[in-house]
């Protein structure tokens, strides 16, 4: 779910992954940035009712733009490796 987030997609759920796949998916849910649907035979309807309805889908990308971190990864591995050189040059190791 994170490379839909990251990406800016409409995410449609059917099920997820015990552990952070469940807390992602609650989130979205909860925040109206993902659709839910019972399994693959409400795939094609589900994808119908969101082409019908453009606005729903801008609402969803908007939403979904707001706390889209696309480069999150490079972040965390940018300030781990600036936490790391500070300490270095300070001669606490870890």
């Amino acid at each position: 779910m994170s490379e839909a987030l990251a990406k800016k997609l409409v995410t449609i759920i059917i099920s997820s992954l015990p552990g952070q796949e469940n807390f992602n998916a609650r989130y979205l849910l909860r925040n109206r940035m993902a659709v839910r649907i019972k399994g693959p035979v409400d795939a094609v309807r589900c994808i119908q009712q969101l082409a019908e309805d453009p606005a729903r889908m801008q609402l969803i990308r908007e939403k979904v733009e707001a706390v889209s971190r696309p480069n999150s990864s490079l972040d965390i591995a940018d300030f781990v490796l600036q936490n790391m050189a500070r300490r270095r040059k300070s001669n606490i190791h870890v």
